[in-house]
Parts: C-alpha cells; structure tokens; sequence
C-alpha cells in the first residue's frame, strides 16, 4: 500500500510571538507542523505564551535552548533564577541526547534538534554570565553523526541560527527554516520550509512572508 502524500510545515524561533504562525498554518493547510524549538524568550518578552502550545498544536518539536526542558520565565522567582538554571544545564548533553526527537514520515527518517551548527552563540549570552565549560567542537558532530547512522537519518531538521538554509551532511540534507518571526539573514524576512513528500519524492521549498 503506498502512503499519502504528505505537506510538511517546519518553523521555528519565534521568540514569544505568535502571529506568523496562526497567519502560515491557516495559508497553507499543512497534513504535519514542526517546530524547531525558541517558542518563548528566555525573559518572557515580548511574551511568553503556555508552553503547552507546542503540544496542542505541533506534530513534533523540541524547545530549545530558551525553554530548557520546556520550562519558561514563570517557573522562577524571578528572569535571574531563570538564567542562573539554563546557564548550569550541561548544553551539549542536553541537545544532543535529550532535546531531540526522531521519527519517520512515509518512507524517510527524521532527526528533529534545536541546533546543528556548532555555535559558540550557545554559550556565551543570556545576558553577561556565560557558561562556565566549553563546547567540545569535534564530539559535537560525532555525536550528531553516531544518531544519523544508527537511525538511518535521511533529513535532519534544525533551527537556533535565524538563517534559512538547506545544507548537506554526511548522507542526508539538513533543513534549517530559518525564523518565523525574527529573521537574521540579509533579505530580513521571516522564513518557513514546506516538504512535499510521497513514496518516492520530496519536494522542499524555503518560503518567506
């Protein structure tokens, strides 16, 4: 039996605003939604929705290195506590093993992460404290590379940077939509990716508002 066509929506990095995403969902009509993570700022501006949001209305997703283990700026006495727990939390280990998911959709495997790109972005802000051990480069690859070959990885799905790109790895295509609401790329505009998949076929196309 073949399966269905699939329309695949993936964005992310929205930061605490919401309006892009009801406005792409309802324009395009999507069989799954991804999020790649950043639902909220880390101190809750502009705001900080329910983080259950992501449940109710994505497929799959993963939070991000500004909702740690899904948790925001409300779970705190204050923004500093906050900071002072997403600072101590062991960064590599946490993307890599555990703010992660991996599926498959019709015929093609899927590993969904926050951030592929190696990015010393990840260990030194939230504010002026940074964190107090180093990225290790070369394990952070091998790592991603140990899951790519384990689980047959066929496309692998990132955000964290704000710059849409389609990239290559080892035997699979990395898939970054960039950010739907705070752009980082020179045409600065918010970005998304749709994936058209059947048995055999996929179509990706980046897409800007």
């Amino acid at each position: 039996m073949k399966n269905k066509n699939k329309k695949i929506l993936i964005f992310g990095d929205n930061h605490g605003l919401i309006n892009n995403i009801e406005k792409i969902k309802s324009l395009e009509k999507p069989d799954i939604t991804i999020h790649t993570g950043d639902f909220n700022n880390w101190n809750g501006e502009p705001n900080n929705y329910d983080i259950n949001y992501l449940e109710n209305n994505f497929d799959y997703y993963v939070f991000g290195n500004h909702n740690i283990e899904g948790k925001t700026v409300k779970n705190f006495e204050n923004v500093d506590k906050y900071r002072e727990y997403m600072v101590n939390i062991n960064h590599i280990e946490y993307f890599l093993k555990k703010d992660i998911k991996l599926f498959k959709i019709n015929n093609f495997n899927f590993l969904l992460m926050h951030s592929f790109n190696f990015d010393e972005n990840l260990i030194t802000h939230y504010g002026r404290i940074k964190y107090s051990f180093e990225f290790d480069k070369e394990k952070w690859y091998k790592e991603i590379s140990n899951i790519v070959k384990e689980h047959n990885i066929d496309y692998i799905i990132s955000g964290h940077t704000h710059v849409p790109e389609i990239i290559k790895f080892e035997t699979c295509q990395v898939l970054n939509p960039g950010s739907i609401e705070f752009p980082f790329q020179e045409n600065k505009k918010p970005s998304y990716i749709i994936m058209e998949i059947n048995d055999k076929e996929v179509k990706i196309n980046k897409k800007f508002i």
